[in-house]
């Protein structure tokens, strides 16, 4: 006689979620100032901290198939409830190249393992907003970190950070004609001021008003040509009527150099007899000299405020 006999056998087993670190503190790679044609390289590494060995790759929004998709929508500048909100993919190179660049693009971390990624920033034209996402990812389907890249590119060594936003942050890639090549009579003209917007706000209460204090940082860009001048300076004109008008700037000139930036310091006061109701104007002029001369119409405007207003 023949009989049957069931065999139970229970299978236990322990799930692993892959863990792979970024070095960086923050989920942003800044890869600062560069010039036209140059390029600016920074460093990253990514570690394994799990116990098994991950596949992962890197990607880049600016490379994404679904670029055109996320992109089809007002633009950032005339949004009504966050006007200042900026897209992740920024400017494009006007020849089609990559801005960002990260090596190796794809790679297999054992256990324990670390890789030193190379991000590189080539643009190929001057532009404030040259941005884009790297995204780590494992297995082909598991993002595992996003990373924010960023830079500026100037077309001059000397550069200005801070002011009021007054110009969107998308830019056209249509071409621009070049300007006339200016005569000898023009040449010798001082080149045309640049914009340039920077508000005060001085809270005022019963018992005192508080100076209203905003600051600019002047910078000079590290190149790697050999006959473009390595430092900078910066002086200001026509301080004689801003003074008047309770605006003190400190330092007035100074030297830059290279790769380094100074801040400078703006305050304004209510000048003696001013009327808190009315909003009052000046105008200083900044000069910075590097390779040439570049001039800096600032406009500053400034008011007296009895209630907290948002930061500018």
């Amino acid at each position: 006689m023949c009989t049957t006999s069931t065999l139970t056998i229970c299978f236990t087993g322990q799930g692993i979620s892959p863990t792979v670190n970024v070095s960086l503190k923050e989920p942003i790679l800044d890869m600062g100032y560069t010039i036209v044609d140059e390029e600016t390289v920074e460093t990253f590494k990514i570690e394994n901290a799990s116990s098994l060995a991950v596949d992962y790759r890197i990607l880049l929004d600016s490379q994404s198939f679904h670029k055109h998709a996320s992109q089809q929508e007002l633009p950032a500048f005339l949004k009504r409830e966050n006007p200042l909100t900026q897209t992740s993919v920024g400017t494009a190179n006007v020849l089609g190249t990559t801005v960002f660049d990260c090596v190796p693009a794809e790679g297999r971390l054992e256990p324990g393992g670390k890789q030193e990624m190379t991000v590189t920033f080539q643009p190929d034209h001057p532009s404030d907003y040259y941005a884009d996402v790297a995204r780590i990812e494992l297995y082909g389907k598991h993002e595992a970190h996003s990373i924010v890249l960023k830079g500026v590119c100037k077309s001059k060594i000397m550069y200005i950070l801070g002011g009021d936003d007054i110009k969107p942050m998308v830019e056209s890639l249509a071409v621009v004609p070049e300007p006339e090549e200016p005569t000898e009579a023009d040449s010798k003209a001082p080149p045309v001021p640049i914009p340039m917007l920077l508000t005060f706000r001085a809270m005022s209460t019963e018992e005192e008003t508080t100076p209203a204090v905003r600051e600019i940082k002047v910078g000079c860009i590290r190149t790697m040509s050999v006959s473009q001048k390595k430092n900078g300076e910066f002086f200001f004109d026509n301080l004689t009527m801003v003074t008047p008008k309770g605006f003190q700037i400190e330092p007035q000139k100074g030297m830059v150099e290279a790769g380094a930036h100074k801040t400078v310091k703006i305050t304004w006061s209510p000048p003696k007899g001013h009327d808190p109701n009315m909003p009052i104007e000046s105008t200083a002029i900044l000069n910075l000299k590097g390779e040439v001369l570049e001039r800096y119409n600032i406009l500053l405007r400034a008011q007296v405020v009895t209630e907290e207003q948002p930061p500018l």
